[in-house]
């Protein structure tokens, strides 16, 4: 029975009947007295209710208002109420509803929809608007009850957000986080769960507005700052990138696998689940269901999503280098490269996905050190086989769906059944696998549409177990042959596979089998050219191609189509990795191919890189660092090749472009191992210099010294000194004067690190005349650079802007940016010491724009340090606070940790010009307790400290000091860079 009357006791009471408002109440105290009987659902004597609404009344007054009000009731409610001479009650019953009823009972049931229809009752304040003057006791009841439904309601609205944010369902939980802030605007971690779901919906400026919302509120109401917990999440809501995933491009839409998704996103909600691993064979679409996974939770990390690309990366150790090229993380100085990572990543919350694991599976330490040295990053994996980790989740991927009946057929019209939203028992369109082929095909063909007959659609799905590129394989056919004959040649080479290729694991027969289909219907041209791609890594260009397989664009478009090449918006094609590795099989079974075509792969990359050595020390340098980060994998295989054939003039013409491509990038680690290689294939040469002949002799000179470059980056000085002076040795014994210039300022570079000024002078003088000797201008330039540092440092201030000067003149005819920048900050670092401030501004300026331009985080953050300090020594203390704050967000953020803390000497400077001594002193001392400070800076530090101290009483001072060995340099960190 449907109830006639309901009646609303939270927000403004509401009282219906039928749907329609019932009105002629008379007073607020007719309504009151509805609300308190309706409450609480038993007898109430009439006296008591009497005192309660008119205590200041006569007893026989009370009384006769209350006939009154009981009698308007009845009329207004026919039998809501029993009433006697002695008492009263509301009589509830299936013709009343009541909200509150109604709410008791929905939390009693406790499941998400009946929480989520009670908050929807709770519309606001019980009894809102109904205080009653001269009626005290009512009052006492009406808050004591506010205050019981408030509770309430809060719980329910906390577990609604606790439930979907633990599922990932941000906008859900985000709906309920604004109900509850609007029950308490007063409430702060009210105001904390709206920025974090704000954040995580990807409205960061909504996130960031509410948080002054928030400090705007507690300001006014309680006099107070927001708690330390509520900055620390503005701030990592501040320093959030814009930029929230690198997911690439599908150019097909996804298709299926909807409980794969669903699947996924609650293992990617629980907190308890740190790595998935999806597992599958080759070409079941773990990729594509990654990216689809990843693609719908990049608003559920407050830094996003990022795609790691694992097909090209080689070995274990390459693993770092690739991760930290897709996050955008540089490394920088002699910290090791994957300390530098797990610190980048330890300030971060997002997913990582790292695609095709399954040939890196010696390299699962960096996946345990990132779980635990990044607490709230999660990791997507994709590999075929498993990890074996403890703290792996396996999610097995199977093919897509397609129907098990060979009586099942396909719609016959045009207009498939699932694209009008039908489909009836006996449709395999309902099936993702059928879809799939039907979206393939018609993106072939508009015109294609299987008739009744034709279930071979459904055959050809069944033949590959739905895997999804033998799927699309198949599908590509189509144009070409009918589905029957597709179907009919698939199966004869499925049946040829069961009886010959026992070897081949069941779940890969029916993708071989589509492999192998696809192959036959190849043109002799297709199939050569298609094995001899095979040797590329990470995507090719159509150049490389025709001059690496003999690819003519007509080829390359025809295996496009055919779905077996992908070619981006850019231009630059791809292969999917197991019809790569199906490729590279062919190509290994023709005697010599292989050989040849990897020779010819070397040789093109090998040219590439000799044709931008000129470039990367001139104008196209930007445009030569892009061109070789593109190709690096194809580089590194290249590479590879060449040191294990022993092709001394490949290495020779890819030496000294990729050292380049290596020190810019700051993959010092990289460049250290790469080069190694090369020496161990070597070293048992080494100490035999009379044995070599004088081109292996020179070459591995050449290759020693930029390993010795390397290790004085990473901070290892006994190698680097080692590999140097062979270097030295192989070089002067062969007579290759030209080459001596490298070694000899590198072991200069390694005197100054060991604060050997005058050796350093020495080695660098060496090099110059030697660079000057054979006319090399961009060697001249980089030794002057460096004996201008080296003058700096002695405080031969004159001398080192002579120099500086003599080396930018170089560079600047050159059109030599890198160095150009280098040399530009240098001659700002001497003007500034002379106190010619405005020359150092715009020395400092002009750095800072090649800086910038060639993306050189490093070079950025020293620049805006050095153009704050400018304006620290000009007395523009505003400005200088602003270059400062902006240098120690770049160089926090690329963990240059010795660089921050001259950054924060520089801010305790400025804090103490500004009277805050005290505050300056806790910044010093940190500094000086830090193991990572360098001597510039502490000799600062000190020299600060002791001048601040005789400025304070000894008590404040000695506060202070103790104040500054209890803070921590990120919290501090966070402090300065977002206010």
């Amino acid at each position: 029975m449907e109830a006639i009357f309901h009646l609303r006791l939270f927000g403004a009471v509401q009282v219906e009947r039928e749907g329609k408002p019932v009105r002629g109440f008379k007073s607020r105290k007719a309504l009151a007295v509805l609300s308190y009987l309706a409450l609480q659902a038993r007898p109430v004597s009439r006296s008591h209710l009497a005192d309660l609404f008119w205590g200041e009344k006569t007893e026989a007054r009370g009384r006769a208002n209350l006939s009154w009000v009981l009698h308007r009731l009845a009329t207004l409610l026919p039998g809501c109420l029993q009433v006697d001479r002695h008492s009263v009650q509301f009589r509830p019953g299936p013709r009343f509803w009541l909200d509150t009823v109604a709410f008791v009972d929905l939390v009693a049931q406790g499941e998400p929809a009946a929480l989520a229809a009670a908050a929807e009752l709770y519309r606001g304040e019980f009894l809102a608007g109904l205080e009653l003057e001269g009626c005290p006791e009512f009052e006492t009841w009406l808050v004591v009850q506010r205050e019981s439904w408030y509770q309430r309601a809060t719980r329910v609205l906390q577990e609604l957000i606790a439930y979907h944010t633990g599922r990932g369902e941000y906008r859900a939980g985000l709906r309920w986080a604004m109900r509850l802030l609007a029950l308490d605007p007063w409430r702060e971690e009210a105001h904390r769960q709206v920025m974090w779901l704000l954040a995580r919906t990807g409205q960061r400026g909504a996130a960031l507005a509410q948080y002054e919302s928030c400090r705007r509120v507690l300001a006014e109401e309680f006099g107070a700052e927001p708690s330390q917990e509520t900055q620390a999440l503005y701030e990592r809501i501040l320093v959030a990138p814009v930029r929230r995933h690198n997911l690439p491009l599908q150019p097909t839409s996804f298709v299926g696998r909807e409980a794969e998704l669903e699947a996924l996103a609650r293992r990617l909600a629980d907190p308890g689940c740190r790595l998935v691993t999806l597992v599958g064979p080759g070409g079941i679409g773990k990729t594509r269901l990654a990216i689809q996974a990843a693609a719908q939770h990049v608003d559920a990390f407050l830094h996003g999503v990022t795609f790691v690309p694992l097909t090209p990366v080689s070995s274990p150790e390459h693993v770092i280098p690739a991760v930290a090229d897709a996050l955008g993380c540089s490394f920088y100085g002699r910290e090791e490269p994957k300390v530098q990572l797990l610190k980048y990543l330890g300030a971060k919350e997002l997913l990582l996905v790292l695609d095709n694991f399954e040939h890196l599976l010696e390299g699962t330490d960096l996946i345990v050190d990132l779980l635990e040295g990044a607490p709230e990053v999660k990791l997507l994996v994709t590999s075929r086989e498993r990890l074996n980790l403890r703290a792996e989740w396996l999610f097995a991927i199977e093919g897509l769906a397609y129907p098990t009946s060979s009586r099942t057929t396909v719609a016959p019209s045009p207009l498939s059944c699932q694209e009008r939203g039908e489909g009836g028992g006996g449709s395999g369109v309902r099936y993702s696998a059928v879809q799939l082929f039907l979206q393939r095909a018609r993106q072939l063909d508009w015109r294609f549409s299987p008739s009744e007959e034709e279930s071979f659609v459904v055959r050809i799905c069944k033949l590959v177990s739905g895997m999804p590129l033998g799927i699309e394989l198949a599908a590509a056919q189509v144009g070409e042959r009918s589905c029957r004959e597709i179907a009919e040649a698939l199966e004869r080479n499925l049946d040829f596979l069961r009886t010959t290729l026992r070897d081949v694991p069941p779940r890969h027969r029916s993708l071989r089998a589509a492999f192998d289909h696809s192959w036959a219907l190849l043109s002799d041209e297709e199939q050569r050219v298609f094995r001899r791609l095979s040797v590329f890594r990470g995507g090719f260009r159509q150049e490389a191609a025709a001059r690496v397989a003999a690819a003519s664009r007509l080829v390359l478009s025809a295996l496009e189509r055919k779905s077996l090449l992908r070619c981006d918006a850019a231009g630059r094609f791809e292969v999917h990795e197991v019809l790569r590795q199906y490729a590279q099989q062919k190509l290994q079974a023709v005697p010599g191919e292989e050989e040849m075509i990897q020779e010819l792969h070397c040789g093109y990359y090998a040219a590439f890189l000799e044709q931008r050595e000129s470039d990367l020390t001139g104008s196209r340098c930007e445009a030569a660092l892009e061109e070789i980060g593109a190709e690096i994998d194809n580089v590194r295989a290249s590479w590879r090749w060449a040191i294990a054939r022993g092709k001394e003039a490949e290495i020779a013409k890819s030496l000294e472009s990729l050292r380049h491509f290596y020190e810019v990038r700051g993959w010092f680690q990289e460049g250290e191992e790469t080069f190694g290689r090369a020496v161990e294939k070597l070293r048992g040469q080494i100490e035999q210099v009379e044995e070599l002949q004088r081109p292996t002799g020179l070459l591995l000179g050449q290759i020693l010294a930029r390993r010795g470059a390397f290790c004085i980056e990473l901070g290892q000085y006994a190698q680097a000194g080692e590999f140097l002076q062979t270097s030295l040795s192989l070089l002067r014994h062969w007579g290759a004067r030209p080459g001596l210039s490298f070694p000899l300022l590198y072991l200069g570079s390694l005197a100054f690190s060991r604060g050997e000024y005058a050796e350093a002078r020495q080695y660098h003088q060496k090099s110059l005349a030697i660079s000057r000797e054979v006319g090399d201008r961009y060697g001249t330039a980089r030794a002057l650079l460096y004996l201008g540092t080296v003058a700096t440092w002695t405080g031969e201030y004159l001398e080192a802007k002579q120099l500086f000067q003599d080396s930018l003149a170089i560079c600047r005819a050159m059109e030599e940016q890198l160095l150009m920048a280098r040399v530009l900050n240098n001659l700002g670092n001497v003007a500034y010491f002379l106190k010619e401030y405005a020359e150092a501004k715009q020395f400092y300026q002009e750095s800072l724009a090649f800086r910038t331009r060639l993306n050189d985080q490093l070079g950025i953050g020293a620049c805006l340090n050095n153009l704050g300090e400018v304006a620290y020594a000009l007395g523009e203390y505003r400005p200088a606070g602003h270059y400062f704050r902006e240098a120690l967000k770049i160089m926090a953020n690329i963990k240059t940790v010795h660089a921050v803390l001259h950054i924060v000497t520089s801010i305790a400077a400025l804090l103490a010009q500004d009277g805050e001594k005290a505050r300056a002193i806790e910044m010093l001392v940190l500094v000086l307790h830090h193991p990572a400070n360098s001597k510039t800076t502490r000799d600062r530090a000190e020299h600060l400290l002791s001048e601040l101290a005789l400025q304070l009483s000894a008590q404040q001072a000695a506060a202070a000091q103790e104040r500054g060995k209890a803070r921590r340099l990120d919290e501090l960190v966070r402090q300065f860079a977002s206010s």
